[in-house]
């Protein structure tokens, strides 16, 4: 992306190197690096629903549903522990959120032993 300099220098004008936050770019921009970084620690991405990741299969599973960068992790909690801890290697900062009833204005209700949303 090439923006204008608000000082001008001449005809020069400014590479910009990461996306600004609130322009179109940076949601699309957002999704494809973090879908690299998913899909680099073995996540398959669902053709019908971009937004909708999958790691392993049974006991193993890990979901994780990404809305911009909203992100919802469903597994179990080792699952989960060993994902967060490969994730912090990547570039991504997150915050966790544990007793989560709400997502995304869905209400959510989990049982533990099922892992059932």
């Amino acid at each position: 992306m090439w923006i204008a300099q608000m000082v001008t220098f001449g005809n020069e004008c400014l590479l910009l190197k990461q996306t600004i936050f609130g322009l179109v770019q940076s949601a699309a921009r957002y999704n494809h690096k973090f879908s690299v970084v998913l899909m680099g620690l073995g996540f398959k991405q669902c053709p019908s629903d971009q937004c909708l990741f999958r790691r392993g299969s049974g006991e193993k599973i890990l979901i994780i549903l990404c809305y911009v960068d909203d992100n919802l992790v469903i597994g179990k909690g080792q699952e989960i522990d060993r994902f967060l801890e490969d994730f912090k290697k990547s570039e991504f900062e997150y915050t966790l959120e544990e007793d989560l009833n709400d997502y995304l204005s869905c209400n959510i209700q989990m049982d533990m032993e099922t892992v059932t949303v």
